[in-house]
């Protein structure tokens, strides 16, 4: 997944034509809010994906090197297709 400039999210190898549907959904709605509303809803998104994803980051970083973390490693590439 990516986020561009504008905020918009868009899953990697999507078709063209669905990604931007999507994203034209999602500034639409943007727009709707106004901006301070979209401003605190960026805000609360990015502390709130920080927060989940501040300890396993952690835990994998002190993992790696050792068994463990090669199979979180392979885990993380196997769940999020990276």
């Amino acid at each position: 997944m990516r986020v561009d400039g504008g905020g918009a999210f868009a899953w990697e190898g999507e078709e063209g034509g669905l990604r931007k549907k999507r994203e034209l959904r999602q500034q639409s709605k943007a727009r709707a809010l106004g901006p301070e509303a979209v401003k605190i809803v960026e805000a609360v998104t990015k502390r709130t994906v920080a927060k989940l994803l501040h300890e396993p980051t952690v835990r994998v970083k002190e993992a790696a090197g050792s068994p463990g973390g090669e199979r979180l490693a392979e885990a993380l590439r196997n769940l999020f297709d990276l």
